[in-house]
């Protein structure tokens, strides 16, 4: 494998001895060099080479499936570990805590309905990016776009299960752990809305009490503002 194939016979210029190597054939240094005479008088260094075909490294095209390879292995691994979770957090005293006070969840095996929906999609969102080739994962917008996808996966897994814990549905299993991600964003920001407005409400009652002018021992004047008890 390390020694190449003459073309002299096919050549249009044989005088040339062409050489023809393998694919990913590099050259090596073969033992010590030595000075001759060429003819023309001048003085030469003549360097023995070898060549060295490296049957292992990558071809062109694993080079460019590299991307590729390393999202599908991430999500793969991803996928195993929202199952693994999942398994947990299905056989998990929390969730036998909520089955006893839903009785029809239990009888309807909905929170095994919610664990088959939540890896069905996950590993529906899984096949849709192996289907893609590695032209596209080389596209940078396109690399962005499904790796911040890859990091918000598990996270709306487990959203969407616990999402089914505190809010009583029974077609929970039916949305999309997107759309349940939303709602509990929405959610958020909604208590977050009521608390800002309490604590407004609070400071505007408190401006509003009446105050108290004293001079102090030194003759300083305080206002106290009168507040309850």
């Amino acid at each position: 494998i390390d020694r190449g194939a003459s073309l002299k016979e096919l050549s249009q210029y044989p005088a040339e001895n062409e050489i023809l190597f393998p694919p990913r054939s590099y050259l090596e240094v073969d033992g010590a060099s030595r000075i001759e005479v060429g003819e023309d008088g001048q003085m030469l260094r003549v360097v023995k080479l070898k060549v060295n075909a490296n049957v292992t490294s990558s071809t062109v095209e694993e080079l460019e499936g590299g991307r590729r390879q390393h999202f599908i292995s991430a999500g793969e691994h991803t996928v195993r570990e929202i199952k693994s979770k999942l398994t947990a957090l299905l056989e998990s005293d929390e969730v036998e805590a909520v089955l006893a006070h839903r009785l029809p969840d239990r009888a309807y095996k909905r929170h095994e309905g919610m664990y088959a929906s939540i890896i069905a999609e996950s590993e529906t969102w899984l096949e849709l990016y192996k289907a893609k080739g590695a032209e596209w994962f080389n596209d940078e917008w396109h690399f962005a776009r499904a790796t911040r996808e890859l990091t918000k996966l598990e996270i709306m897994s487990l959203d969407k299960f616990k999402y089914w814990m505190e809010v009583v549905s029974h077609d929970s299993a039916s949305k999309k752990m997107e759309m349940v991600s939303r709602e509990i964003e929405s959610e958020m920001k909604r208590k977050l809305r009521q608390l800002m407005e309490k604590g407004y409400a609070e400071d505007a009652a408190w401006r509003r009490l009446p105050s108290v002018v004293s001079w102090g021992p030194l003759g300083h004047r305080a206002s106290l503002r009168m507040g309850k008890g």
